[in-house]
């Protein structure tokens, strides 16, 4: 009863007293040709919230705050949400917002009546523009905003409808601070809201709101994404506000393949088969399927999928978590020493730490980097700028050739002397010498040689062209496939034939960690006998250096001075 009761006023503002008395003045001057009844008062109070009276504004924030708490009380959501409740969320409670929080999870299902998902879009609305109209948020993150975000928390705390979302937005920024797995959890709901539709971010979309119409005026969004992808795609042309929001919200979506509803839908069956124990988050599992987006067994889909996420990546380190946070200390360094070139360049930072990859020196970084230049060598579209800048020479001397799997690359070093654009033509040389010197990174040798590394070079670590020392070494062996010969053929593998004896430092530490049980079993034995050798062996060369010494002093003879000694050295 008492439900029924609160709801009636959320419905008709005559039948909330306390609201009605603070709000009468101004619902004379705002919407006094507003007909009472379905919300429609409250939704113009609102909407006029940056104009109404205080006192109103709290008594309207109270309303809302009711109908976010108890879905119950909701008179829209009970209208037209009633039957999608039994079928999405049957078993939740209508209390604490957890109803209303599960309804908004499933608010993209094609099942979803258009009634419903318009009410439940607004009351998201709502909700991102104000911390207290969140029950789920404040319940584990107010202690968490005090710390992060006191300034922002006190302006939230007047709950007068004027925050504007600004603690929300700043405990994003602010999200690798949060330690908080409740808190973390909560808010990453917000997080994927803003990201799947910028319109929920309320200082974005008042931001974007004409590049939006200039630019994504004909676009449909559907909570995906679109039309900050759209806005995305013509980042030079935005407006400054409007670009800096855009670049953080498409840096957030980097970092979770749950951001990006098309890729995460596409690619859950090849998650599962490529990246099993591979946690979300962090950009770690996104790095997963890229690494693996070019295996025969790939679903076509998710594959075109990931090519659209590997170019967004290749535009700037800020897209790419893992690259981005692993490099901080060494990218300012290079920055430090004006190695970095031109910063208007596409790609600019990633392009200087794979340039500068053998000055790298945390350990984080050269992998991340490492990664980069082996799915580069895969695809010159993972190369910054040079699908544009190549795109004619593609076109003419490799329209028949697959885009992926090394494919291009191979093509447009075979007709080098052909291309005509001087930065494609700079970019594929210097891939190419990558690929030369590393088989870790060179894809085809990867991809080749599998099984002869597995058989041959097994023990031998990546780097400094050991690896691939390793595998020229042994390339005559009668088990070496004529494909990775092949591969190897096209390296650098006769200067890396000079690394293949030599066991650095690094790798005896290696062998050792590999192969401790041994040591372990076998050491004293081993040790003892190699001691016995070398005294053994010091004998025997003394006793011949005495000899000859003895000889030297009885026949010796002085050689000219313009005459090499004819003597044994």
């Amino acid at each position: 009863a008492l439900t029924r009761y609160v709801r009636q006023g959320t419905e008709n503002i005559k039948l909330a007293p306390a609201v009605f008395d603070q709000c009468q003045v101004d619902v004379e001057r705002y919407c006094q040709d507003v007909q009472p009844g379905s919300g429609r008062v409250h939704d113009c109070l609102y909407k006029h919230k940056r104009n109404i009276s205080e006192e109103c504004a709290k008594a309207e924030f109270h309303n809302e705050m009711l109908q976010m708490h108890d879905f119950g009380v909701s008179s829209g959501l009970v209208r037209y949400c009633k039957a999608s409740r039994k079928k999405f969320c049957p078993d939740v409670s209508t209390q604490g917002g957890q109803l209303l929080a599960c309804m908004q999870d499933h608010i993209n299902d094609e099942a979803m009546p258009t009634d419903c998902k318009h009410e439940l879009r607004k009351h998201m609305e709502r909700q991102q523009a104000d911390f207290f109209l969140n029950p789920l948020v404040k319940k584990f993150c107010n202690e968490t905003a005090r710390k992060i975000c006191p300034g922002e928390l006190k302006k939230a705390a007047k709950k007068d409808l004027t925050s504007h979302g600004d603690l929300l937005t700043c405990m994003m920024k602010k999200r690798a601070l949060i330690n908080n797995t409740d808190c973390k959890n909560a808010l990453f709901k917000k997080e994927q809201q803003r990201v799947s539709d910028i319109r929920l971010a309320p200082a974005t979309s008042d931001l974007c709101r004409s590049d939006t119409v200039k630019f994504c005026g004909s676009i449909q969004s559907r909570g995906q994404g679109e039309t900050r992808m759209c806005l995305a795609a013509h980042m030079k042309s935005l407006t400054d506000g409007c670009r800096e929001k855009i670049m953080d919200y498409t840096e957030m979506a980097s970092e979770d393949v749950r951001f990006k509803a098309k890729l995460y839908n596409l690619c859950k069956a090849a998650s599962k088969r490529h990246c099993p124990d591979i946690k979300v988050g962090g950009g770690r599992m996104i790095n997963c399927l890229l690494d693996h987006m070019h295996n025969t067994e790939m679903d076509p889909h998710c594959r075109d999928e990931l090519v659209e996420e590997q170019t967004w990546r290749s535009k700037n380190i800020r897209f790419n978590p893992i690259l981005k946070t692993s490099c901080k200390s060494d990218i300012m360094k290079l920055l430090g020493e004006q190695k970095c070139g031109n910063p208007s360049v596409e790609g600019w930072k990633i392009n200087c730490l794979t340039k500068h990859r053998s000055e790298l020196t945390a350990p984080a970084c050269k992998t991340a980097v490492t990664g980069i230049l082996k799915r580069q060598s895969a695809d010159y579209r993972a190369v910054p700028g040079m699908e544009r800048s190549c795109k004619k020479d593609v076109e003419r001397l490799c329209n028949t050739t697959g885009l992926g799997r090394g494919k291009i690359h191979a093509c447009l070093r075979e007709q080098e002397q052909k291309i005509t654009d001087p930065v494609c033509k700079k970019m594929v040389n210097r891939t190419h010498e990558v690929d030369k010197q590393s088989a870790t990174i060179n894809y085809n040798v990867r991809k080749n040689c599998y099984n002869e590394r597995q058989a041959f070079c097994k023990d031998v670590p990546s780097g400094d062209m050991v690896l691939l020392g390793c595998l020229a070494a042994n390339m005559n062996e009668t088990q070496f496939s004529k494909g990775c010969r092949e591969s190897l053929a096209k390296t650098n593998f006769k200067k890396a034939l000079v690394k293949a004896p030599t066991l650095s430092v690094a790798h005896l530490k290696h062998l050792l960690r590999e192969n401790r049980g041994i040591v372990e079993k076998y050491g004293p034995i081993l040790l003892g006998g190699w001691v016995a050798f070398v005294i053994l062996a010091g004998l025997v060369i003394s006793y011949f250096v005495i000899k000859r010494k003895r000889l030297f002093t009885i026949y010796g003879s002085v050689a000219p001075r313009d005459q090499p000694e004819d003597l044994e050295r």
